[in-house]
Formats: structure tokens, C-alpha cells, sequence
């Protein structure tokens, strides 16, 4: 759910995801604003506005939420876009991971990709996603989820927040 909300906007499918009570109580626990803005009568105009709103986070140049590690790394650095890139695409292969048509088209350093690729390999093997996390999410998911955990929008915000508590 996380990754398909960093990777898409807030559309019915979503919607249709965070209402369900369990999902809906959680995103409601981290913010409660959550709930009149997930449980209104969504209308275009709602629906654009939340395009508007993935848009400033995440598209637009200036955005200071970036979804990739690219833009969270530094050059040089111990761990490198690159190599999460690598790294991704090394475990993809080996697992011969389906990757859906959702994230097919997505930058290996995504976080959407990123996360969905974790919970394959979790799945089947906790230890290597742990290896996994080490290096493609630890080095810059935290600061990543840091930054969303202070948006005005409320979906967003507690998606910042759950994504700090994966490897919290």
C-alpha cells in the first residue's frame, strides 16, 4: 500500500485501499485528519487537487520529496544511487521478479520499486531482505520518510510516518 501510494496518485483504487476499517484506523492513529480527508465524498475537483498535491511531492524539479534515491544520496558516498540501483536490478534478476506493470517503467532507485522488491524477497527470505534494506533503504528512506512526515497532506504525512517505522 505504501509503495502504491508514493508511486501514483490518490485515485478511487487507493481510496478504495485506505477505507478499509483496519487500513483506515492505522493512517488515522498517525493523523487524524486522515479521516474526513479519506472518508469524503471525493469529488473531480478532490481528485485533482490530490493529483496536484503528488505532483508538488514528487515530480516537479523543485520537489524537496523526491522519491529516488538519487536525489537523497550524495556522490562518493558509502552507498550511491548507483549502487541501490544495482542492487535492485542484481535482486530482480536473481529473483526473477515479476515486476507489475504499475513499476515496470520505474527507476530502480524508486522507492515504489524499491519496496515492492522487499516484500517479494521478505516473503521467501527474510535474511536477504534484510541485505536488501541494508543497502537500498537504509541509507536514505529515513530521511526520505522525514521529509513527507512534515506535509500538509494528511495521506502523505502518515505515509512519511509509516515508512519511518519499517526499519525503525
Amino acid at each position: 500500500l505504501i509503495a502504491e501510494i508514493l508511486n501514483r496518485e490518490v485515485d478511487a483504487s487507493i481510496l478504495a485501499l485506505v477505507r478499509q476499517a483496519e487500513v483506515l484506523e492505522g493512517f488515522c492513529e498517525i493523523e487524524p485528519a486522515c479521516r474526513a480527508y479519506i472518508q469524503k465524498d471525493w469529488s473531480a475537483e478532490d481528485f485533482e487537487s490530490a493529483a496536484v498535491d503528488f505532483c508538488d511531492l514528487f515530480i516537479m524539479p523543485e520537489s524537496t520529496t523526491a522519491p529516488r534515491a538519487a536525489a537523497w544520496l550524495e556522490l562518493g558516498g558509502e552507498v550511491t544511487a548507483e549502487s541501490v540501483d544495482a542492487v535492485v536490478r542484481e535482486f530482480i534478476q536473481q529473483w526473477k521478479i515479476q515486476v507489475p506493470t504499475a513499476y515496470k517503467y520505474l527507476a530502480y532507485d524508486h522507492i515504489a520499486l524499491i519496496l515492492y522488491v522487499s516484500a517479494v524477497i521478505r516473503q521467501a527470505d527474510s535474511e536477504q531482505a534484510e541485505e536488501f534494506d541494508q543497502v537500498t533503504i537504509d541509507s536514505w528512506v529515513p530521511s526520505f520518510a522525514s521529509s513527507l512526515a512534515k506535509v500538509e497532506s494528511p495521506i502523505y504525512l502518515a505515509t512519511g510516518v509509516l515508512l519511518q517505522s519499517l526499519r525503525a
